[in-house]
């Protein structure tokens, strides 16, 4: 079991009979919290009678329409610490999240993938570019310029990062939230961007953060600021 010794077995319990009455009344992010709690507290939900039910709810978080829910919920799929590895799932989730945001899902298809396969990353970044999303953009140039033999540094510098700021700016002066979603990610702790725009995200799981281990959380992916490797 991953938990650490400071968890409280009978509370992850009582969250997880809560999050499961909520899940069978149709809310979807209770849904799959209770799913990533049975995968983290394995025989806490087998004695429970809630590991049997672990598809069932993975399929009702995809019937969320909330795109920012289906993103973190491919995030998670992809990431396979607080969900299990799951590709065929995170794709639909990933395709929904794109078709009524426009680019969530291909944002974080380009997040997970730009480390192993940049090519394949730049496509997606690029797809979610085009539908308005600036932090999508700024990675789009970052891994462009990085394959760019001996002139890549100076393309960024010169043109790139000219380009990336003036669109981030514009956006933050008129808080335009949507198309700075995740600007954390790629942008850190900017105090501007905080001032002016506030969160950059808003995260459907947040109600079991107390039970999820920091090296699963939404802030250590591959290609944010904050990935810590272990």
């Amino acid at each position: 079991m991953p938990n650490s010794p400071q968890i409280d077995a009978a509370a992850v319990k009582q969250v997880m009979d809560t999050m499961l009455a909520k899940a069978r009344a149709s809310d979807h992010a209770s849904a799959v919290m209770t799913a990533m709690l049975s995968h983290l507290y394995p025989e806490l939900a087998q004695g429970m009678g809630i590991s049997t039910l672990y598809q069932w709810l993975l399929d009702q978080g995809l019937q969320s329409n909330d795109p920012e829910l289906l993103a973190c919920l491919a995030e998670q799929l992809l990431m396979g610490k607080c969900l299990a590895g799951d590709g065929k799932m995170a794709h639909r989730a990933i395709k929904k999240a794109d078709e009524i945001s426009g680019f969530m899902g291909s944002y974080i298809f380009g997040r997970m993938t730009s480390a192993h396969k940049p090519e394949f990353a730049i496509k997606q970044y690029r797809k979610a570019r085009k539908a308005g999303h600036i932090p999508s953009m700024r990675l789009e140039h970052i891994l462009i310029s990085k394959r760019i033999p001996l002139f890549g540094t100076f393309i960024r510098l010169l043109w790139f990062n000219v380009m990336d700021y003036i669109c981030a700016t514009k956006a933050v002066y008129v808080k335009d939230k949507r198309r700075l979603w995740r600007g954390l990610d790629v942008f850190g702790d900017k105090k501007s961007f905080l001032e002016f725009i506030g969160s950059d995200r808003i995260d459907p799981f947040s109600r079991i953060d107390a039970f999820v281990p920091v090296t699963a959380s939404h802030s250590n992916v591959p290609g944010t600021r904050n990935y810590k490797q272990h």
